[in-house]
């Protein structure tokens, strides 16, 4: 018997991104690449697909207008006031503190900041590329994610813009109460500079001021306004709203070349199956040839297939083949697949690992008030719990450039060696496996925890003897915690290149 003529997985033509084939890719009407600075914070995936065609010096043009709007607007709203909007304030007060230095100090300076900036987004591109890459060359998905990150720059804009006047009228609401309470900040006297005791009297009342307003701040009376930053609130939602952005755009459908079929081969070792039956077996390891070749050939994750009738069943199952037999599970893969199941697998799999960065948000405050010598009983109970949202997102958005950039480097391994783009299936492989990091970081966190609780102990005296063992080996402990953390990031990387074993001869 020989190989059926009729189309299977194995080789029929790939037209899930072909905009011909499939209306996803919008690629009939596209969009000026300027329309990206306004459009991509509210429709990245639209956006994404309207601009598939821009090229990539457009894209960086545009990119330079985003940046230079970003400094009028910036500056403009610095030079009236500016009261922190991390990280950017830190150049402002660097360039602040250049008065006297030589315009082509200041120049060298800029380039170098403008060059590092380039630098950042290009490494950033590489760690991503994976995330919306399809079956085309390596370069054309790095590309890719750099054209996407430059036509973001609108979306960092808008961002910026809006947290630096939000800040001005959250710090001046702040200031007006702080000096009708305190009086106004002490300014710095014109005999200084001559009169060291004028200085030395200046110094001092700075810091009694400072620690008035730190006593304030920890009052349950004060307002809300003035226990907290903007960083508490708006920074947490700005980086949240800009990187599901992002991952939106780089994600989104978008045209790819048919792919020519070659001749069937074996899914297990790559021999060449032509003229051979789907009852026979493979000459070179004995496989079935209709588990290569065959109707039933890579149907997809159980999670794909079943998360829209059972999906919590479809999750454990997903989760134990995966875990239990990596390389069979990355034989059930498809690499084009139709719709991205592997993010809501993954979306899934961060939920609780922001629930443990607000866990960790009050051991973090505690550690900041030991530090500072506060007694815990100072502050209300919800002051400690306002740090766990941006540190929950913050191991939210690590652990997904995490999964994506083991992902890319997986697929440049495969590239190079298969010769083809897989990076399809390895960002798959790497966040069908990413259960594996939950233990990881649930393990950092009872160790930032402890710490918080040693730390505790030694403002109120509350000593144990599980915390005297801990502190006398606190080397033995903390070589335990780093080969049990190590540990479990190899069993990840051995679990998704396992499970990239299985698909590296995929046809599809």
């Amino acid at each position: 018997m020989v190989v059926s003529t009729e189309p299977s997985n194995a080789c029929r033509q790939d037209t899930s991104l072909d905009p011909t084939a499939s209306g996803q890719a919008d690629g009939s009407k596209q969009w000026p690449c300027l329309l990206a600075l306004i459009a991509t914070p509210f429709l990245p995936a639209t956006t994404a697909r309207r601009t598939c065609r821009v090229r990539l010096w457009e894209a960086f043009l545009t990119h330079l207008v985003g940046l230079a709007v970003i400094c009028v607007s910036y500056v403009a709203f610095h030079y009236q006031i500016f009261l922190g909007f991390w990280p950017a304030s830190w150049v402002f007060d660097a360039f602040a503190s250049l008065q006297g230095t030589t315009p082509p100090t200041i120049v060298f300076l800029a380039i170098g900041l403008v060059i590092s900036l380039e630098l950042l987004l290009a490494l950033l591109a590489a760690l991503l590329m994976s995330w919306g890459a399809t079956d085309e060359p390596l370069r054309g998905s790095y590309l890719h994610a750099l054209k996407r990150l430059w036509l973001h720059t609108g979306h960092a804009a808008l961002l910026i813009v809006l947290g630096t006047w939000i800040s001005i009228r959250w710090f001046d609401a702040r200031d007006r109460w702080v000096d009708r309470t305190l009086g106004s900040y002490p300014t710095w006297p014109a005999a200084a500079r001559t009169d060291k005791n004028a200085a030395r009297r200046y110094r001092q009342a700075v810091s009694q001021y400072n620690q008035s307003f730190d006593r304030l701040q920890r009052s349950v009376q004060t307002p809300w306004y003035v226990r907290f930053t903007t960083y508490d609130f708006f920074c947490t939602a700005a980086w949240a709203w800009l990187f599901w952005a992002l991952l939106r755009a780089l994600g989104a459908p978008r045209p790819s070349r048919p792919r020519v079929r070659g001749d069937p081969i074996c899914q297990a070792c790559g021999y060449n199956l032509t003229s051979m039956g789907l009852e026979q077996r493979c000459p070179e390891c004995g496989e079935p040839v209709v588990d290569s070749i065959g109707p039933n050939v890579r149907p997809g994750a159980i999670w794909e297939r079943q998360r829209h009738r059972h999906w919590w069943a479809a999750l454990g199952q997903t989760r134990r083949q995966a875990a239990r037999t990596p390389r069979r599970f990355g034989r059930t893969l498809r690499l084009d697949p139709t719709e991205p199941a592997h993010r809501s697998y993954l979306a899934l799999r961060a939920a609780p690992l922001f629930l443990l960065g607000i866990v960790v948000g009050p051991a973090g405050r505690l550690m900041l008030d030991s530090w500072l010598g506060v007694e815990p009983a100072v502050r209300p109970w919800y002051d400690y719990l306002a740090g766990g949202a941006p540190i929950g997102l913050f191991i939210v958005i690590s652990t997904v450039v995490f999964v994506a950039t083991i992902a890319s480097v997986l697929g440049l391994a495969y590239g190079f060696w298969r010769g083809r783009n897989l990076m399809r299936g390895t960002i798959q492989a790497a966040a069908y496996q990413a259960h594996v990091l939950v233990p990881w970081t649930a393990v950092a966190t009872l160790s930032f925890i402890c710490r918080a609780a040693l730390l505790r102990s030694k403002i109120t005296g509350m000593w144990t003897d599980a915390f005297r063992v801990v502190r006398a080996n606190a080397p033995l402990f903390f070589y335990l915690w780093l080969i049990f953390v190590g540990a479990i990031l190899l069993l990840y990387l051995w679990r998704t290149n396992k499970t990239c074993q299985g698909f590296q001869y995929a046809a599809d």
